[in-house]
Protein backbone atom coordinates (compact mmCIF):
# COMPACT_ATOMS: atom_id res chain seq x y z
CA UNK A 1 0.00 0.00 0.00
CA UNK A 2 1.17 3.57 -0.73
CA UNK A 3 0.89 6.36 1.81
CA UNK A 4 -1.08 9.62 1.50
CA UNK A 5 0.46 11.62 -1.34
CA UNK A 6 -0.29 15.14 -0.06
CA UNK A 7 2.84 17.25 0.37
CA UNK A 8 3.69 18.04 3.99
CA UNK A 9 3.84 21.48 5.57
CA UNK A 10 7.50 22.54 5.77
CA UNK A 11 9.02 24.14 8.88
CA UNK A 12 12.58 25.27 9.56
CA UNK A 13 13.68 25.73 13.17
CA UNK A 14 17.01 26.68 14.72
CA UNK A 15 17.92 24.69 17.83
CA UNK A 16 15.48 22.17 19.27
CA UNK A 17 15.70 19.20 21.57
CA UNK A 18 14.38 16.84 18.91
CA UNK A 19 12.78 17.38 15.50
CA UNK A 20 10.53 14.39 16.21
CA UNK A 21 9.09 16.30 19.17
CA UNK A 22 8.45 19.38 17.00
CA UNK A 23 6.64 17.26 14.43
CA UNK A 24 4.56 15.65 17.18
CA UNK A 25 3.37 19.09 18.32
CA UNK A 26 2.58 20.34 14.81
CA UNK A 27 0.63 17.23 13.83
CA UNK A 28 -2.12 18.55 16.06
CA UNK A 29 -2.64 21.30 13.45
CA UNK A 30 -1.39 19.85 10.16
CA UNK A 31 -2.01 16.33 8.78
CA UNK A 32 1.52 16.02 7.35
CA UNK A 33 4.65 17.87 8.46
CA UNK A 34 8.34 18.06 7.52
CA UNK A 35 10.62 19.78 10.05
CA UNK A 36 14.30 20.61 9.58
CA UNK A 37 16.55 22.03 12.32
CA UNK A 38 19.97 23.67 12.40
CA UNK A 39 20.79 21.55 15.44
CA UNK A 40 19.16 19.42 18.09
CA UNK A 41 20.26 18.95 21.68
CA UNK A 42 18.43 15.73 22.48
CA UNK A 43 18.42 13.78 19.23
CA UNK A 44 17.45 10.15 19.71
CA UNK A 45 18.36 6.84 18.16
CA UNK A 46 17.00 3.32 18.60
CA UNK A 47 17.12 1.70 22.05
CA UNK A 48 17.70 5.04 23.79
CA UNK A 49 20.92 5.98 22.00
CA UNK A 50 21.69 9.67 21.46
CA UNK A 51 22.26 11.39 18.10
CA UNK A 52 24.32 14.58 18.36
CA UNK A 53 26.20 16.80 15.93
CA UNK A 54 27.54 20.25 15.12
CA UNK A 55 25.24 23.24 14.68
CA UNK A 56 24.31 23.98 11.07
CA UNK A 57 26.50 21.26 9.58
CA UNK A 58 24.25 18.20 9.31
CA UNK A 59 20.74 17.10 8.43
CA UNK A 60 18.40 16.95 11.42
CA UNK A 61 14.89 16.45 10.11
CA UNK A 62 11.63 14.62 10.72
CA UNK A 63 8.54 13.77 8.70
CA UNK A 64 5.20 13.01 10.30
CA UNK A 65 1.75 12.02 9.13
CA UNK A 66 -1.62 11.66 10.83
CA UNK A 67 -3.46 8.43 10.03
CA UNK A 68 -7.04 8.88 8.87
CA UNK A 69 -8.19 5.44 9.95
CA UNK A 70 -7.02 1.95 10.79
CA UNK A 71 -3.48 1.28 9.57
CA UNK A 72 -2.17 -2.10 8.47
CA UNK A 73 0.80 -3.33 10.53
CA UNK A 74 2.85 -3.67 7.33
CA UNK A 75 2.36 0.03 6.60
CA UNK A 76 3.70 0.91 10.05
CA UNK A 77 6.70 -1.36 9.52
CA UNK A 78 7.40 0.31 6.18
CA UNK A 79 8.33 3.69 7.67
CA UNK A 80 11.83 2.56 8.67
CA UNK A 81 12.49 1.23 5.18
CA UNK A 82 11.11 4.33 3.45
CA UNK A 83 13.29 6.61 5.58
CA UNK A 84 16.41 4.52 5.00
CA UNK A 85 15.87 4.35 1.24
CA UNK A 86 15.19 8.08 0.95
CA UNK A 87 18.45 8.76 2.80
CA UNK A 88 20.72 6.39 0.90
CA UNK A 89 19.29 7.50 -2.47
CA UNK A 90 19.83 11.16 -1.54
CA UNK A 91 23.46 10.46 -0.66
CA UNK A 92 24.08 8.64 -3.93
CA UNK A 93 22.52 11.47 -5.91
CA UNK A 94 24.58 14.13 -4.10
CA UNK A 95 27.89 12.22 -4.07
CA UNK A 96 27.84 9.46 -6.72
CA UNK A 97 31.56 8.67 -6.32
CA UNK A 98 31.05 7.31 -2.79
CA UNK A 99 29.60 3.90 -1.90
CA UNK A 100 26.63 3.69 0.48
CA UNK A 101 24.48 0.91 1.88
CA UNK A 102 21.75 0.30 4.47
CA UNK A 103 22.61 -1.68 7.59
CA UNK A 104 19.61 -3.45 9.14
CA UNK A 105 17.42 -1.96 10.32
CA UNK A 106 18.04 1.78 10.46
CA UNK A 107 21.66 2.78 9.78
CA UNK A 108 23.10 4.24 6.58
CA UNK A 109 26.74 3.36 6.03
CA UNK A 110 29.48 4.71 3.76
CA UNK A 111 32.67 2.97 2.65
CA UNK A 112 35.75 4.80 3.95
CA UNK A 113 38.76 3.15 2.30
CA UNK A 114 38.19 -0.48 3.39
CA UNK A 115 35.94 0.19 6.37
CA UNK A 116 32.20 0.82 6.58
CA UNK A 117 31.29 3.77 8.80
CA UNK A 118 27.97 5.19 9.90
CA UNK A 119 26.91 8.40 8.18
CA UNK A 120 23.19 8.47 8.92
CA UNK A 121 20.42 6.96 10.97
CA UNK A 122 16.63 6.72 11.08
CA UNK A 123 14.33 6.68 14.11
CA UNK A 124 10.65 5.85 13.65
CA UNK A 125 8.04 6.54 16.32
CA UNK A 126 4.35 5.61 16.29
CA UNK A 127 1.77 7.19 18.58
CA UNK A 128 -1.06 4.87 19.66
CA UNK A 129 -4.37 5.47 21.36
CA UNK A 130 -5.40 2.03 22.48
CA UNK A 131 -4.97 -0.27 19.49
CA UNK A 132 -5.27 2.57 16.97
CA UNK A 133 -2.18 4.32 15.59
CA UNK A 134 -2.85 8.07 15.54
CA UNK A 135 0.31 9.20 13.72
CA UNK A 136 3.80 8.13 12.66
CA UNK A 137 7.08 10.05 12.58
CA UNK A 138 10.32 9.36 10.69
CA UNK A 139 13.37 11.10 12.17
CA UNK A 140 16.48 11.28 9.98
CA UNK A 141 19.99 12.42 10.85
CA UNK A 142 22.83 12.57 8.31
CA UNK A 143 26.41 13.78 8.82
CA UNK A 144 27.15 16.22 6.00
CA UNK A 145 29.73 18.89 6.89
CA UNK A 146 30.75 17.87 10.41
CA UNK A 147 34.54 17.73 10.81
CA UNK A 148 34.99 16.79 14.46
CA UNK A 149 33.66 13.65 16.14
CA UNK A 150 33.98 12.41 19.73
CA UNK A 151 36.94 10.11 20.34
CA UNK A 152 34.68 7.08 20.77
CA UNK A 153 33.18 7.62 17.28
CA UNK A 154 36.38 8.26 15.33
CA UNK A 155 36.55 4.72 13.95
CA UNK A 156 32.84 4.12 13.44
CA UNK A 157 31.29 7.38 12.16
CA UNK A 158 32.11 9.94 9.48
CA UNK A 159 30.64 12.67 7.27
CA UNK A 160 30.64 13.63 3.62
CA UNK A 161 33.17 16.41 4.12
CA UNK A 162 35.58 14.09 5.94
CA UNK A 163 35.47 11.90 2.85
CA UNK A 164 36.35 14.83 0.62
CA UNK A 165 32.84 15.57 -0.64
CA UNK A 166 32.03 19.30 -0.69
CA UNK A 167 28.25 19.63 -0.80
CA UNK A 168 25.47 22.14 -0.23
CA UNK A 169 23.51 21.35 2.93
CA UNK A 170 20.29 23.01 1.62
CA UNK A 171 20.54 20.92 -1.55
CA UNK A 172 20.94 17.75 0.53
CA UNK A 173 17.84 18.64 2.55
CA UNK A 174 15.76 19.40 -0.56
CA UNK A 175 16.82 16.15 -2.19
CA UNK A 176 16.07 14.15 0.95
CA UNK A 177 12.65 15.81 1.25
CA UNK A 178 11.77 14.97 -2.37
CA UNK A 179 13.07 11.40 -2.08
CA UNK A 180 11.11 10.84 1.11
CA UNK A 181 7.87 12.03 -0.48
CA UNK A 182 8.57 9.73 -3.43
CA UNK A 183 9.15 6.78 -1.09
CA UNK A 184 5.91 7.52 0.76
CA UNK A 185 4.06 7.34 -2.55
CA UNK A 186 5.56 3.96 -3.47
CA UNK A 187 3.78 0.70 -2.71
CA UNK A 188 5.20 -1.31 0.18
CA UNK A 189 5.91 -4.34 -1.99
CA UNK A 190 8.28 -2.28 -4.14
CA UNK A 191 9.81 -0.51 -1.12
CA UNK A 192 10.30 -3.80 0.73
CA UNK A 193 12.05 -5.41 -2.23
CA UNK A 194 14.39 -2.44 -2.65
CA UNK A 195 15.09 -2.26 1.11
CA UNK A 196 16.06 -5.94 1.23
CA UNK A 197 18.36 -5.48 -1.77
CA UNK A 198 20.04 -2.46 -0.19
CA UNK A 199 20.76 -4.29 3.07
CA UNK A 200 22.33 -7.36 1.42
CA UNK A 201 21.53 -9.35 4.56
CA UNK A 202 19.96 -12.51 3.09
CA UNK A 203 22.09 -15.63 3.78
CA UNK A 204 24.43 -13.68 6.04
CA UNK A 205 25.39 -15.14 9.44
CA UNK A 206 24.27 -13.11 12.45
CA UNK A 207 24.86 -13.31 16.17
CA UNK A 208 21.94 -12.59 18.48
CA UNK A 209 23.22 -10.88 21.62
CA UNK A 210 22.62 -13.18 24.57
CA UNK A 211 22.64 -16.34 22.44
CA UNK A 212 25.68 -18.56 21.91
CA UNK A 213 24.22 -20.01 18.72
CA UNK A 214 24.87 -18.78 15.20
CA UNK A 215 22.09 -17.95 12.80
CA UNK A 216 21.69 -17.38 9.07
CA UNK A 217 19.21 -14.77 7.81
CA UNK A 218 16.74 -16.40 5.42
CA UNK A 219 14.18 -13.66 4.77
CA UNK A 220 12.79 -10.27 5.80
CA UNK A 221 9.10 -10.39 6.70
CA UNK A 222 6.51 -7.82 5.58
CA UNK A 223 6.62 -6.31 9.08
CA UNK A 224 10.40 -5.80 8.87
CA UNK A 225 11.43 -8.64 11.19
CA UNK A 226 14.10 -11.13 10.18
CA UNK A 227 13.63 -14.88 9.85
CA UNK A 228 16.85 -16.64 10.85
CA UNK A 229 17.87 -20.29 10.65
CA UNK A 230 20.08 -21.98 13.22
CA UNK A 231 23.26 -23.01 11.41
CA UNK A 232 23.56 -26.27 13.40
CA UNK A 233 19.97 -27.44 14.02
CA UNK A 234 18.35 -25.84 10.94
CA UNK A 235 15.47 -24.61 13.12
CA UNK A 236 14.09 -21.16 12.40
CA UNK A 237 13.15 -18.24 14.61
CA UNK A 238 11.95 -14.68 14.12
CA UNK A 239 14.29 -11.94 15.28
CA UNK A 240 12.14 -9.29 16.97
CA UNK A 241 12.71 -5.60 17.66
CA UNK A 242 13.73 -6.53 21.20
CA UNK A 243 16.69 -8.54 19.92
CA UNK A 244 20.10 -7.03 19.22
CA UNK A 245 22.07 -8.60 16.40
CA UNK A 246 25.65 -8.35 15.21
CA UNK A 247 26.75 -9.17 11.68
CA UNK A 248 29.48 -8.35 9.19
CA UNK A 249 27.95 -6.01 6.65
Amino acid sequence: MAMNTDNPEYFHVTTVESTNDVVRDKLGIHPRVFVCADSQTGGKGRKGKKWTGEHGQNIYCSYGTVHDGKVDYRDLASYMARGALATVLMLREITPRLTFKVKYPNDVMVLDTNRWKKIGGILVEHEFRGAECRFSIIGIGVNINQLQFPEELQETATSLIRLGAITSLPQCIRTLHDNLISQMRSHWQHVHRQWVQEMEIINKPVNIVGSKEQWLVKSVLDDGRLVAQNIVTQTERVITDGDTIRYNY
